[in-house]
């Protein structure tokens, strides 16, 4: 998914909108409001992401970010951007699994023998 957060602090407007990768910004915001921000954020202020899906686990990331004071961001090449990494582990080779259980044991047999 891809999300533009814009606030304009002039007339203490936010726009939140959203769309699936590879599609056009939407025309309609998801969420718009006015609001002073100034109220509740100091002269410096960090800005970060946050997300939940209540009981069920799992795993967000971002993958770019573009950000511009008093203006328009630039928009993200998504040709550009990295891949998504692995969140579920890769399955292990049965053939390394056996081996590595049966051939340090060929010796020991051998020698028994």
């Amino acid at each position: 998914m891809q999300v533009w957060v814009e606030y304009d602090s002039v007339a203490k407007h936010m726009n939140v909108t959203m769309a699936p990768l590879h599609t056009a910004k939407p025309d309609r915001p998801l969420l718009s409001l006015v609001y002073d921000l100034s109220s509740v954020t100091d002269e410096n202020a960090s800005i970060g992401f946050s997300a939940s899906t209540s009981a069920v686990i799992s795993t967000h990331f971002i993958l770019g970010w573009s950000f511009k004071i008093n203006g328009v961001a630039q928009g993200l090449n998504l040709s550009q951007l990295p891949k998504l990494p692995r969140v579920v582990p890769k399955k292990e080779s049965k053939l390394l699994f056996i081996g590595l259980t049966i051939i340090p044991s060929v010796p020991f047999v051998i020698s028994v023998l």
